[in-house]
């Protein structure tokens, strides 16, 4: 049930009503967008929604009673207010997307909710971007349930892990690159290779600044405090030498890589046994298959 004052509710039941809607969008990063297909910018609650070429399209909002996701798409032009590289970046990912319904000649009335959750993958052509709006009813569709697997279902460094992620990164300095996804270190990160395997880097300088992403592999490359990288993507701005990150740990979830080798991350990497959430003894699928009696019991 939505809740609406009585006195905006009135004025929405009128044959001719003086209605509008707003679109607020609060990216990831906390800047907050609003957008409104009024004819007039409308500035609500201490956001300003733009309109006109400035604005975005907002496709006709489907409300259903079975709790099936509900269907919208937002678009419209790069402009200004909405550029083209951090679209490329991804900054619009997941951001959160609450729509509003007005009184433009008298918004003491407050506002009916007409929808609100996140925004899909945000494509583009170079001139028009297009983003799905996904309800939050979508959320229900996720899988929450463990499942029995060799490999630890936490998070490193979250309340299941315990381990403090925060205090194993590390600081370091580009001295070299060879691509947006391959750079090597300036001679500060002194650990081992794999140590920041499967772990993430956010840039704290250059020209991708506050932006993070996941780390393939790290390898010691013998000089004293050497490390090279090579991170799943590429960046979207090149790398360049002297740029300053933070990088943090990785974990391969594992605690055995082998029939009783104890070599996983979880064991060697973090000594952190007592709070391994996989299921390392469930037999798997070749010896389920395996004919009784060909290789001992089970």
């Amino acid at each position: 049930m939505k809740l609406i004052g009585a006195s905006l509710q009135a004025h929405l039941a009128l044959p001719s009503s003086k209605s509008a809607v707003l679109v607020k969008i609060t990216r990831p990063d906390g800047e907050i967008f609003g957008f409104t297909q009024h004819d007039r910018r409308i500035v609500y609650n201490n956001v300003t929604y733009l309109t006109g070429d400035e604005s975005a399209d907002l496709s006709d909002l489907e409300h259903t009673s079975n709790l099936d996701v509900d269907n919208a798409e937002v678009s419209g032009a790069l402009n200004d207010t909405i550029l083209e590289d951090p679209v490329e970046a991804g900054l619009w990912s997941a951001s959160r997307i609450d729509i509003y319904r007005v009184n433009w000649s008298d918004l003491a009335l407050g506002h009916e909710v007409l929808g609100s959750g996140e925004l899909g993958e945000v494509k583009h052509d170079g001139r028009r971007y297009n983003v799905e709006f996904m309800g939050r009813t979508h959320k229900l569709g996720r899988i929450v349930t463990r499942a029995y697997l060799p490999s630890c279902d936490a998070d490193l460094g979250d309340a299941r892990c315990g381990v403090d992620r925060d205090a194993l990164a590390l600081n370091g300095t580009v001295a070299s690159t060879t691509s947006a996804r391959q750079f090597t270190d300036a001679g500060s990160i002194a650990v081992a290779s794999d140590y920041f395997t499967y772990g993430k880097v956010r840039w704290l300088t250059g020209a991708n600044i506050n932006r993070e992403m996941e780390i393939k592999e790290q390898t010691n490359l013998g000089s004293p405090g050497t490390a090279e990288f090579e991170l799943q993507l590429s960046m979207y701005y090149a790398i360049a030498v002297g740029d300053t990150f933070r990088v943090w740990p990785g974990c391969n979830k594992l605690l055995r890589t082998g029939l009783n080798e104890y070599l996983g991350d979880c064991k060697v990497k973090f000594n952190n046994v007592v709070n391994f959430r996989g299921f390392d003894q469930v037999p798997g699928i070749d010896k389920m298959l395996r004919p009784a009696g060909a290789d001992g019991p089970v």
